[in-house]
């Protein structure tokens, strides 16, 4: 399983190998006040394990820029094994010929987009998880072609990692969704930041966390978090592929952004990633005993429990208010994600895949 930060581009589950069936329709372009309505739609099935990239496509006229969005997403399968789904939301350096002629296509490698937002959401079984999506951006994000116009591209990263050779399987994800388009001011630069990874949890009978997250370079303000997290574990998965032993009870998953000062960031000692621009990226690939920093505060906290065999999955958007603990980062401070799962009681926890998929909307200051 990959442990990795989700930054301008996606890290996704694989390529098309099984059959796909799709329905999709590209409405009206944008104008001044409106959005951008996606009605994406990926079934999935097939004799072998299959992960399909699906493509839904609409163009974005000049002078506007991401704004919001609203609606939701939804997976289903027809079998007690996992199955798991990635939306992706974002832009591409393509014309609008280009852009029409992707709409509703499926391919083996997904092209470069820019990332706006993203979904995760995983079941081990029949019933929908669905999550629902609202929020409205305080300033747009600009587009890389503000004067001729911008793809904007939903992909639809879904499937089923591993298949019962008894049953016939199928997923079904739905995006249904509407991006808001808003006028952009010049000088106002928005960066959406995917802030997490996947990462795998083996047995334990003690809390076990890992982070990611930023160290500021220059001063940047965070106007909101859009945090997507998913967890559960690879129900079906054969025998030697580390996904086991699964989870004999109930257990839960604390998903904690911080906001860490610069002293306090320094002492923590973070693994530091190449520099990128405004930003340092900090990781911890491998889940341990780790506490949350001296001084760190709290921005925002979701917690995900359990039946044993699947977390009751979250979405949601946070503002931050300039004033708010994290709401603005001066150079050396730090806002990172703990992610911790609990095991339940008296038992062990078993493998858990548990993945977020937040982005954070940082603005350049002067």
């Amino acid at each position: 399983m990959r442990f990795f930060i989700l930054a301008a581009f996606a890290t996704l589950f694989g390529c098309a190998t099984g059959r796909s069936t799709l329905a999709a329709r590209r409405i009206a372009q944008a104008v001044f006040g409106q959005s951008l309505p996606f009605a994406a739609r990926v079934t999935q099935g097939g004799a072998l394990s299959g992960i399909t990239n699906t493509l839904f496509t609409a163009w974005m006229p000049p002078g506007l820029g991401f704004g919001g969005l609203a609606g939701k997403v939804s997976l289903t399968g027809n079998d007690p094994s996992f199955s798991e789904a990635l939306v992706l939301l974002g832009t591409t350096a393509d014309d609008e010929t280009a852009c029409a002629r992707q709409n509703g296509v499926t391919v083996a490698v997904p092209p470069a987009i820019t990332r706006l937002w993203a979904a995760i959401a995983k079941t081990n079984g029949t019933a929908a998880v669905t999550l629902p999506v609202n929020f409205a951006l305080p300033y747009g994000v600009a587009p890389p072609q503000p004067s001729s116009g911008t793809c904007m591209m939903v992909l639809i990263n879904a499937g089923f990692p591993y298949l019962n050779g008894t049953i016939a399987r199928y997923t079904t994800t739905v995006a249904d969704v509407s991006a808001a388009t808003v006028p952009v001011p010049s000088g106002t630069i928005v960066l959406p930041f995917g802030m997490g990874g996947e990462f795998r949890f083996p047995p334990g009978t003690t809390p076990s966390s890992v982070y990611v997250g930023i160290m500021a370079k220059r001063p940047l303000a965070v106007d909101g978090i859009a945090a997507a997290l998913s967890a559960a574990p690879v129900a079906g998965a054969p025998a030697g592929t580390g996904w086991s032993p699964l989870p004999a009870s109930a257990w839960a998953v604390m998903s904690t952004f911080l906001y860490l000062p610069a002293g306090a960031c320094a002492a923590a000692n973070f693994r530091t990633q190449p520099w990128q621009g405004n930003f340092a990226v900090l990781r911890m690939a491998t889940p341990s005993r780790l506490a949350a920093p001296r001084g760190a505060i709290p921005v925002l906290q979701m917690p995900m429990m359990s039946t044993a065999t699947l977390a009751t999955q979250r979405a949601t958007y946070h503002a931050v208010p300039p004033t708010a603990p994290g709401g603005t980062l001066a150079p050396g401070d730090c806002l990172v994600v703990y992610e911790t799962v609990y095991p339940g009681a008296f038992t062990n926890s078993g493998v858990l895949d548990v993945e977020n998929q937040s982005t954070v909307y940082l603005r350049e200051r002067p």
